[in-house]
């Protein structure tokens, strides 16, 4: 028999059972005061993934911005020459065939669709898939546009003249009528690629502006500082 300090006494094995007793008292004590803890580190976590999360999906619609402003002050500065070209009232002459690099901006990922949803942002999500999408169309268009403007100007007789990269070409009527459909083609083609830049401006300008108002309302502040500042190329 054992006494705690003269006040109690217990046989051998009650002393044992009372001290397994108590430290599985104490270790249910601790298990529960870090649940919380646990739980709240989660929360922390998780919140920083999709801060991560969010900051990535305004990258990509910054650099989906300013990939098709490069495509839209080409066209512009292009459009902004005021020389006579042959045929008259046209803008394809004007435009020369534009290189676009093969690396596209990268489109939202199945993590970035399944945050968007999470916190309520599904006209941003929709919206920027549409401008996605938009960006490849014209990638295609301007690839066309450059096969086809070359294919035109392979018809067209020897120059007679040329001043830098402006050349003079004498046709008759026989060859005129031969390029004409290979010309109202090619403004065609230009004329809904200027119509598809100009239209995702316009989006992914609203897509960011969204952007921006979304992720305040979730995290309670901005992810990114940015402004949207361009303007045409004809006004600088």
């Amino acid at each position: 028999m054992y006494s705690l300090l003269g006040f109690a006494s217990l046989e051998a094995g009650s002393w044992a059972d009372w001290f397994s007793g108590s430290m599985s008292a104490l270790a249910v004590a601790v298990a529960l005061s870090a649940y919380p803890i646990s739980k709240r580190q989660r929360r922390l976590d998780e919140r920083q993934r999709d801060a991560e999360i969010g900051r990535g999906i305004g990258w990509k619609a910054m650099t989906l911005l300013n990939q098709t402003a490069d495509i839209d002050r080409h066209m512009k500065a292009s459009l902004a020459n005021r020389e006579p070209m042959y045929p008259p009232g046209m803008k394809f002459p004007l435009v020369r065939p534009l290189g676009v690099p093969d690396r596209k901006p990268q489109e939202l990922n199945q993590s970035e669709t399944d945050f968007l949803l999470k916190s309520q942002s599904a006209d941003l999500l929709m919206d920027l898939e549409l401008c996605f999408g938009r960006y490849s169309s014209i990638v295609y268009a301007m690839n066309e546009y450059k096969v086809r403007h070359e294919a035109l100007y392979e018809l067209m007789p020897t120059p007679v003249a040329n001043e830098g990269m402006t050349f003079t070409h004498h046709l008759n009527k026989e060859e005129s009528d031969r390029i004409k459909p290979y010309t109202l083609m090619l403004e065609s083609l230009l004329e809904s690629m200027i119509q598809l830049v100009d239209e995702n401006m316009e989006k992914v300008d609203r897509c960011l502006i969204l952007y921006k108002k979304d992720m305040a309302r979730h995290f309670g502040k901005p992810l990114l500082d940015f402004e949207i500042a361009h303007k045409d190329a004809s006004e600088e």
